[in-house]
């Protein structure tokens, strides 16, 4: 029988992109790992995933359907584990478009200074890829979805809620980690518009640490080369030196 880990904190995933989503469905597929975990006391595990793309989504949901039958099995509260994913889309492009057009004036919603030289970052000439397959290594096309479904769809705002409720039910301090390939598409163009708006969510008692997975040499020129570079240049605009 497993024996429960004793913990000072109890970890919290966000996984962004294909990537962040692969870790957390590999996480929760890890049995000799979760278990452990899920037994101990005071441990509840929230996870977020959003992704562009379906079929990693769907991969995620069917992980977390494994584990809440195997913690079933064993005697596990099914409350200590709590999913929701999220594949994030848009009506059609001329709704994303006239969101970009119009960003400024979400931005002013938030309390953010606006940019009084503001030139939007899409155009209608820009090629939009099949989407079930995700962005294609287009971060200004997943920045533009992510707050597209922020913003007007609601659906990542009720998504994110949804999470922090779960992940404040935690007797143990929770300490959330967001998970996205810095070389790819989708999580890197979402990773920082989503984690101010989780910070404005939970709070400043939560720590939210990022874990950016780097590109490997088997991944594509893209992901080596200008998708990774441009994630570098917006990450060092914004993080503390």
């Amino acid at each position: 029988m497993a024996v429960a880990s004793k913990r000072n904190f109890a970890p919290q995933l966000v996984g962004l992109g294909g990537t962040g989503a692969d870790i957390i469905s590999a996480l929760l597929r890890n049995k000799d790992l979760m278990i452990p975990l899920l037994r101990s006391n005071g441990i509840r595990i929230s996870c977020l995933g959003l992704d562009v793309a379906t079929a990693q989504i769907e991969d995620l949901s069917t992980a977390y359907g494994e584990l809440k039958q195997e913690m079933k099995v064993q005697n596990i509260p099914a409350d200590k584990l709590f999913l929701v994913a999220k594949s994030v889309k848009f009506p059609t492009p001329e709704v994303m478009f006239d969101f970009v057009r119009d960003y400024p004036a979400f931005l002013g919603k938030e309390g953010s200074v606006t940019p009084s030289n503001y030139k939007p970052w899409l155009s209608g000439a820009i090629e939009i890829p099949p989407l079930a397959g995700g962005v294609g290594r287009k971060r200004a096309l997943a920045k533009a979805i992510y707050g597209l479904n922020y913003h007007v769809l609601r659906l990542v705002s009720d998504a994110i809620t949804s999470f922090k409720e779960h992940v404040v039910s935690s007797t143990m301090q929770p300490v959330i980690f967001v998970i996205y390939g810095l070389g790819g598409g989708s999580g890197s163009g979402m990773a920082l518009d989503f984690t101010r708006h989780l910070r404005r969510e939970v709070g400043s008692g939560v720590p939210i640490i990022g874990l950016a997975i780097l590109p490997c040499p088997g991944d594509d020129p893209p992901a080596k080369g200008a998708s990774a570079f441009a994630a570098m240049l917006e990450h060092s605009l914004v993080l503390d030196r």
